[in-house]
């Protein structure tokens, strides 16, 4: 289901709240875990809209959404498919902590 497009089909053109993620995932040698859209055919951070009733905890490729996944060194990052990413790079560039899970 094109869950934005039922969204507009219930409240036309107002004005409405979407929910997104995105995340960085890095393999042992530092390598940035990248999708391939399937909309667009460029290359993005994994992550997309929050939607209804709509669980799931794994990455995979070959879907409706996802054409692939590859890991790419941070200096090798394709062409990406919005600002959004492009700010999330350059941004993770410049961020050299950690985050802690317990």
């Amino acid at each position: 289901m094109d869950y934005i497009r039922w969204i507009r089909e219930k409240v036309g053109h107002e004005k409405i709240m979407l929910n997104f993620v995105s995340g960085c995932l890095r393999d042992k040698q530092g390598k940035l875990l990248l999708q391939k859209r399937a909309d667009k055919n460029l290359w993005g951070f994994p992550g997309g809209a929050i939607e209804l009733e709509y669980v799931s905890g794994e990455l995979s490729a070959g879907d409706e959404e996802t054409v692939e996944l590859r890991y790419f060194k941070e200096d090798e990052v394709p062409q990406l498919v919005n600002k959004q990413h492009e700010d999330f790079l350059a941004d993770l560039k410049q961020f050299h902590g950690q985050v802690l899970i317990r």
